[in-house]
């Protein structure tokens, strides 16, 4: 097991631990501030440690950046304009089914979290974390871990709906008709991020369009 193995197996270890596991079990840290401060926390950790594990190959990454440039501005675009599209797609789709259905509209965990946050600690620390350190801690995760992972026992195809299907139940709080519906912008721009990566082997490219997503989020609250 080589140095990056050990310390990817270490950053989704205790992502599961911290994120995964108490989301599904709806376990709680205690207060409500120590409930924000433990995430805000592991984010910064896993983005910090998560750069020095991969630090080599987002050196390689960003060296074709600089050698393609007017290329990854194009690539950059692209993605950005494909994640909006596909949002919005998402987004019509979980109005139809609320419609279709007769149910109420979804508060998502991030939209609980954020708002919660933003009464507890200043802005530009949550812009910081959950704006840029968060996005680039789940590219890890859900791109560069688990796509790279199912991709050996499956197709590429099936293996970027799994990791995007993965990454959209990370957004669930109860496994409800209205929240399954209300993660599907999730879930739609995960298949662009996932099929960024697969297509380009670069993890910069989807996380610069998924933080930007992020950082938006928060300068037009």
């Amino acid at each position: 097991m080589t140095k990056e193995t050990r310390g990817l197996a270490l950053i989704a270890g205790i992502y599961f631990l911290l994120f995964v596991i108490p989301h599904f079990i709806h376990f709680s840290y205690g207060n409500q501030s120590l409930r924000m401060i433990i995430p805000l926390l592991a984010y910064i950790f896993l983005a910090l440690f998560g750069l020095y594990v991969l630090r080599y190959r987002l050196k390689e990454n960003l060296l074709w950046i600089k050698q393609h440039k007017l290329k990854s501005l194009g690539i950059t675009l692209l993605v950005f304009l494909a994640m909006t599209l596909f949002t919005i797609a998402g987004s019509f789709l979980a109005q139809l089914g609320y419609s279709f259905f007769n149910i109420d509209q979804a508060n998502l965990t991030n939209d609980t979290n954020i708002g919660s946050a933003m009464n507890l600690f200043p802005v530009p620390l949550l812009i910081l974390v959950l704006g840029v350190l968060g996005p680039f801690v789940e590219e890890i995760i859900y791109r560069y871990i688990l796509l790279n992972f199912l991709k050996k026992y499956c197709s590429a195809g099936v293996a970027i709906f799994l990791s995007s299907l993965c990454f959209a139940m990370i957004h669930v709080n109860h496994f409800t008709a209205n929240e399954l519906l209300g993660v599907l912008p999730h879930f739609m721009s995960g298949l662009v991020f996932a099929y960024t990566y697969h297509k380009t082997d670069n993890l910069l490219f989807s996380s610069a369009v998924h933080i930007s997503n992020n950082t938006s989020i928060f300068l037009l609250i």
